[in-house]
């Protein structure tokens, strides 16, 4: 591996969480009521990942830019 980052790249929700600031509950609850705020893969159960280009995606889409007043 050449040391960079793939946006393939799939996380866990304890990852996410971290990098967005969301609590995993948070997106647990996104999860389950089906708000796809973050799309996300299941494997099972338990086994739920995210993939990086999403994250970073949904994250840049949150960015506000208050406009200055001149």
């Amino acid at each position: 591996m050449n040391g960079t980052v793939s946006e393939d790249q799939m996380l866990n929700t304890n990852e996410v969480a971290q990098m967005t600031g969301l609590s995993p509950a948070t997106l647990a609850t996104w999860r389950c009521r089906q708000s796809a705020a973050l799309p996300y893969t299941k494997f099972s159960r338990r086994a739920v990942r995210y993939r990086l280009g999403d994250v970073r995606e949904f994250m840049s889409l949150k960015v506000v830019n208050p406009q200055v007043q001149v």
